[in-house]
């Protein structure tokens, strides 16, 4: 989730459905998201710019999303022209920088599985939580009293029920459901349960 200037000087989080894996140059890759406005309630009236910029060589393009209002998500497609780590940042307020993008010039031949830290960042968990191995974490830490997520002190079978489905935990939480599936939900407990 990152944030995003929405109508009335606010904030919005933006949470990337499926980080996209095994991007190959010149091929299109898709992207759903959504936008949360003060990073609970969806909203489609603003979608985020994406911007990316090759790491080795300097190459930079944008990308613009489209509503999608009956699904209350935005989409974007997009090409990377190169091969190479590409920095990935969603303009916005204030801008977030998501994972690298690896990009290859071929189809990898073993498929890649989205690591805990990546989905941290791209579920948008960052932008209110801290965590010490996460860059740029806590960007709005204590909103709405998000806590730190680090140093580890989280039991692994309750981060499961509670990144499920929240409300059932306590049913007056802000955090949302954010839908995750559970090799996602599988990454982010061993992520946020690993020892220093």
């Amino acid at each position: 989730m990152s944030p995003s200037a929405t109508h009335a000087g606010g904030w919005g989080v933006t949470t990337i459905d499926h980080w996209p894996q095994n991007v190959v140059a010149g091929k299109p890759v898709t992207v759903t998201f959504v936008v949360r406005q003060h990073g609970i309630h969806p909203i489609t009236e603003i979608g985020p710019v994406f911007e990316f910029r090759n790491l080795s060589t300097g190459e930079t393009f944008q990308a613009r999303s489209k509503v999608q209002p009956r699904l209350v998500r935005f989409i974007t497609t997009f090409t990377f022209p190169s091969a190479g780590e590409w920095r990935w940042e969603v303009t916005s307020w204030p801008q977030q920088q998501m994972p690298n993008v690896t990009v290859h010039a071929t189809a990898p031949t073993t498929p890649a599985s989205t690591d805990g830290k990546t989905l941290f960042v791209a579920k948008g968990c960052s932008m209110c939580h801290a965590h010490s191995a996460a860059m740029n974490s806590g960007e709005l830490y204590g909103v709405d009293g998000a806590p730190s997520l680090s140093p580890n002190k989280w039991d692994a079978e309750y981060l499961r029920v509670w990144l499920k489905a929240p409300k059932t935990v306590k049913p007056l939480t802000k955090m949302p459901n954010l839908g995750l599936r559970d090799k996602e939900i599988d990454a982010l407990v061993t992520f946020l349960t690993a020892k220093p």
